[in-house]
C-alpha cells in the first residue's frame, strides 16, 4: 500500500512539473545582474515565443534576437540571430560560437531557474528569469 501511495505522489508531482515547464515556453521575463566592469546593474527584458526570443537591454535599449529550439519540455537552445546595435566584439564572438543550451531546473509562479551551458567555449552557469508580472 505504501508503495502505491509513493508512486502516486511521484506521478502527480511529475505531471505538475510538465505543466510548469509549459508556462515558460512563451511569455515575458526579465533578469538582472551587477556588471563589475561597468559598475552598474544591468536589466534585460525578455519576450519569448515558441521559436523566437528577444532581449532588450533596459540600460542601452539594445535589442538582441535569438532563435529558440526546444529539445524537450525542460530543455531548449538559443541561437544568436541579430542585435540592434554594436556589442562588444568579445561578447558577440561568444554568442556566435554556437547555441546556449538551457536546462530548466525549477519553475514557480514568480520565476524559473536554469542551468545554461555553451559547450563551444566551455561556459556554464545557473541563473534566474523572473516572470515580468512581478515588481523588480
Amino acid at each position: 500500500m505504501r508503495a502505491i501511495i509513493f508512486l502516486a505522489i511521484i506521478f502527480f508531482s511529475s505531471c505538475k512539473n510538465i505543466n510548469n515547464y509549459s508556462q515558460v515556453k512563451n511569455g515575458k521575463f526579465y533578469y538582472s545582474y551587477y556588471n563589475k566592469l561597468l559598475n552598474e546593474k544591468l536589466v534585460f527584458d525578455i519576450v519569448r515565443t515558441d521559436s523566437l526570443q528577444t532581449e532588450t537591454n533596459e540600460n542601452t535599449g539594445a535589442i538582441s534576437t535569438f532563435k529558440v529550439k526546444w529539445l524537450s519540455v525542460d530543455t531548449y537552445e538559443v541561437y544568436y540571430l541579430s542585435k540592434s546595435s554594436i556589442s562588444a566584439d568579445s561578447l558577440l564572438a561568444v554568442q556566435k560560437k554556437g547555441p546556449l543550451k538551457i536546462k530548466i531546473l525549477e519553475v514557480t509562479d514568480d520565476f524559473y531557474t536554469y542551468l545554461a551551458t555553451r559547450e563551444s567555449v566551455n561556459i556554464s552557469f545557473i541563473d534566474t528569469f523572473w516572470l515580468h508580472k512581478n515588481l523588480r
